[in-house]
């Protein structure tokens, strides 16, 4: 069994909020609408720009709304430069790399916008698939988007994490059984929480994959830190009545044979990090990050594997 991230891209990607509240405000001011910041707040509820449009300006015929979407990305093209990576995005997703696990983007943007960010900033190529609001016809009121990204990423809904910012999408996804983490700061944090998010993270900086990979846990599994477990057995049907995991997180990654003989020996001279980081998914298929309060030696471990192996 594999775990899915799935990315919400506004907000949780991008710090791009700041420069659509700017392009809405412009746009709606030209169209003779003045609108509070407070009022603005909806363009953050993984709504469509056609939803935003009507919010604010009533019913429009499709025209009005073709024009006005025209209008509006040109004006957020013009300040796009100014849109940054949100904190430690890069580094989580080079965790997240090296952890062998898929990634998706699922956002209510347009196509052309979402795919010409994501190429600008160099982060195109990361993620096996990019889902807008043009692959469902549908915004975040619906879980069609989260649900075709699971299936195009071959995991089931309770194999996903979502990273998202918008409350309704929140609540979206855990009616659907998935995990999801709120990346959000202050009471926008809060109300994430109460939406249902797992936990709540202004940013990246401190995003471990271990706490993520806690989440497919039981609480009790969870506080048991007491010994190192056999990497060597397969991993426990974390949707289903999931066996106790100790001292470490085991989380499948892509599937390999184990070596059955010449490589113990030289993988057993590196040191534990590069061991627990590369070589322990490419034994068996897991990523096993373990637990910051238990000291345990890899390398110790893989000796008590060749001695078993031998015996057998």
């Amino acid at each position: 069994m594999r775990i899915a991230f799935v990315f919400d891209m506004d907000g949780v990607l991008f710090d791009s909020h700041p420069v659509h509240r700017l392009a809405w405000r412009e746009l709606l001011r030209e169209a003779g609408k003045e609108v509070s910041d407070a009022e603005l707040d909806f363009i953050l509820e993984g709504t469509t720009r056609d939803e935003i449009l009507c919010h604010f300006l009533g019913p429009l015929s499709s025209e009005q709304i073709a024009h006005y979407a025209t209008q509006k990305d040109a004006i957020f093209q013009q300040k796009e430069e100014r849109v940054q990576t949100v904190a430690g995005i890069e580094e989580f997703l080079d965790l997240v790399e090296a952890a062998a696990i898929p990634m998706a983007v699922a956002s209510s943007g347009s196509k052309a916008r979402v795919e010409r960010m994501l190429e600008t900033h160099g982060l195109r190529g990361r993620f096996a698939v990019v889902l807008t609001r043009d692959d469902v016809g549908v915004g975040k009121e619906s879980p069609a988007i989260f649900l075709r990204a699971a299936e195009e990423l071959h995991v089931r809904p309770c194999e996903v994490v979502v990273l998202e910012d918008a409350i309704r999408a929140v609540e979206v996804v855990k009616k659907e059984g998935m995990k999801c983490i709120g990346i959000a700061a202050g009471t926008r944090g809060s109300d994430l929480l109460k939406a249902g998010a797992d936990f709540v993270l202004p940013d990246f900086t401190r995003l471990k994959l271990s706490d993520l990979f806690e989440l497919f846990q039981p609480p009790a599994v969870i506080e048991q830190q007491n010994s190192f477990p056999s990497f060597l057995n397969s991993p426990p049907p974390f949707c289903s009545s999931p066996a106790p995991l100790t001292g470490a997180s085991l989380v499948p990654g892509p599937r390999r044979d184990f070596p059955r003989s010449g490589s113990l020996d030289s993988i057993s001279q590196q040191p534990p990090s590069d061991l627990l980081s590369e070589v322990l998914p490419r034994l068996v298929g897991l990523t096993c990050i373990c637990s910051s309060t238990n000291s345990c030696n890899p390398a110790k471990e893989l000796r008590k594997a060749k001695k078993k192996d031998e015996r057998r």
